[in-house]
């Protein structure tokens, strides 16, 4: 009778063993955060989602600013993609900040200029198909857009800055006059919708 009930109780506390695991079966799958479940999944090669230098020394308005843009960017590719890439099996998985730097100051405006550039990784590149100024590096790394062209203006006139707008501008750079008079009529703009005007 006791090693009926010894056999019994061996064999209860095996299929228990079994059924509830050893508490390290689920250590490989990616962690997500309740908060954000995207911010910080862990993906397979252990590398987070969002890459962002530790060499980026500007203020945190303007850091916060450009990750919210390419984040919104990679999104736009994971999610639904440039057309031309998703109707070719194109897939995506990561985005990646290569730098963010000041580059000019309009004291006269008000205005100050930084430039940024990001970069997303597809984890099908033979899908890739490069247009304009795209590029596309040996480890996946695609470069959507013409390099070096992004911009964000920044109002400076207050206490602290203020995100004006990003520009595109691949033929022309701060200080010349296709891009001053771009700014220009962004701060016009801005003034008539705080002014009410429709």
């Amino acid at each position: 009778m006791k090693k009926s009930f010894m056999l019994i109780s061996v064999v209860m506390l095996a299929l228990l063993t079994a059924a509830c695991g050893d508490g390290t079966a689920n250590s490989n799958q990616p962690l997500i955060p309740l908060e954000n479940p995207q911010s910080d999944i862990i993906t397979e090669n252990d590398t987070p989602i969002g890459i962002v230098p530790e060499s980026v020394n500007v203020p945190e308005i303007v850091l916060d600013t450009a990750i919210d843009r390419v984040k919104g960017d990679y999104e736009g590719y994971r999610d639904i993609g440039l057309v031309l890439q998703r109707e070719n099996g194109a897939e995506f998985d990561n985005w990646r900040l290569e730098y963010v730097e000041h580059v000019y100051d309009y004291d006269d405006l008000g205005v100050v200029v930084y430039r940024f550039e990001w970069r997303i990784h597809t984890t099908t590149p033979d899908k890739i198909i490069l247009v304009g100024g795209m590029e596309l590096d040996e480890d996946g790394w695609l470069l959507n857009t013409y390099p070096g062209s992004w911009y964000l203006l920044f109002d400076t006139s207050g206490d602290e800055f203020e995100f004006i707008s990003a520009i595109m501008a691949n033929d022309s750079s701060p200080s010349n006059e296709l891009f001053t008079r771009d700014i220009i009529n962004r701060l016009s703009k801005n003034n008539d919708i705080d002014n009410g005007a429709h």
